[in-house]
């Protein structure tokens, strides 16, 4: 769901049937763009209130005093802005004025330096550290591992990211043979090396693509791939589930919100080396799914292999250590939230 026509979202269903609860973070305020897809689904799996905002339009002044009075009613102290955007600036310039010291006021940034292609994340950034020095804003935090060494004002902790809440087993079948590829076409999510392990893979029988791997034919065979189209989140969760393994070995990530969905629903994710947390770095399911080169097809092949292989051979060790990693990251994203919030 988009924004309505005043601006804001509170609180709908997509952003908070998935989050987790937590006593000490229940009553923190996220804001976030409803239009940035990969962020309000990381969003959406925290505690507390969630409300969405635009970078296309200025919420109404009748949403603005809605939105006050809700925080007032709510004593909300802390305020979480995921992402920023001039809209957003503008509303955490509003909320200041309206509250002053009485609430204190965030943000954590999703963006990778690979990114700055796009200037508009650096002009962000700028306004982000000229806010924290103005008083602005409390604390700047990152979800992408070392990114004060870019940005030296940014909190040198990793904000860490959880998978969604699953209450009990999706109902459907799981094809182990199965695998789902459910990036873009473009160099940065590396579509063709993720599509060229599957296809040599003997394990792999069927491919799910959300993209076709185009001009791929004339280099090979592409029998195994079968085009699904566009998902919305809730139904990648639910094709994941259904599948063996989720290939996702891209150029550039921080904490692909894609693996934490399946990881959600007991599908593992193969990937590059994400370096999140040395306690995820060292845990057996990155060990077994990441690859340390992101296009070398031999690698995520032969990890690919060793996955479905295991699914095959003993099904409940995969179960577990799915189950131990997802519960490490819960543990992990509560105390990086507290700690920054703190």
């Amino acid at each position: 769901m988009l924004v309505s026509e005043h601006g804001l979202l509170f609180n709908v269903s997509s952003d908070t049937e998935r989050a987790h609860a937590h006593p000490e973070l229940d009553g923190v305020m996220h804001v976030f763009d409803a239009y940035w897809h990969g962020i309000r689904s990381a969003t959406a799996c925290l505690p507390g209130h969630k409300i969405a905002i635009s970078h296309k339009k200025l919420p109404s002044g009748d949403a603005l005093h809605h939105l006050f009075a809700y925080i007032d009613h709510h004593r909300i102290r802390h305020i979480c802005f995921q992402a920023m955007s001039e809209n957003g600036l503008k509303l955490a310039e509003l909320t200041k004025r309206e509250f002053g010291d009485a609430v204190d006021l965030y943000v954590v940034t999703h963006v990778s330096s690979a990114q700055f292609e796009n200037h508009f994340e650096m002009h962000m950034l700028k306004a982000m550290v000229d806010g924290q020095e103005a008083g602005l804003f409390r604390r700047l935090g990152a979800v992408k591992p070392r990114f004060h060494g870019v940005v030296p004002e940014f909190w040198p902790k990793t904000i860490i990211n959880m998978a969604p809440r699953i209450d009990g087993p999706l109902p459907v079948l799981r094809e182990v043979d199965a695998v789902l590829l459910p990036v873009e076409n473009n160099w940065r999510k590396n579509l063709y090396t993720n599509a060229l392990a599957g296809l040599h893979c003997d394990a792999v029988k069927t491919i799910y693509v959300v993209n076709w791997p185009s001009a791929l034919e004339n280099l090979q065979e592409l029998k195994k791939i079968k085009w699904i189209g566009f998902m919305r989140p809730g139904q990648i969760m639910a094709r994941a589930a259904s599948c063996g393994a989720i290939l996702h070995s891209s150029l550039i990530e921080c904490q692909p919100m894609t693996m934490l969905e399946g990881l959600a629903v007991g599908t593992p994710c193969l990937s590059g080396r994400l370096g999140v947390h040395p306690e995820i770095d060292a845990h057996p399911l990155s060990r077994l799914c990441e690859v340390e080169y992101v296009d070398d097809v031999g690698a995520l092949q032969t990890a690919l292999g060793d996955v479905l292989s295991l699914w095959r051979h003993d099904a409940s060790a995969l179960r577990e250590m799915i189950a131990d990693h997802v519960a490490l990251r819960k543990r992990l994203c509560v105390a990086s939230y507290l700690e920054f919030l703190s």
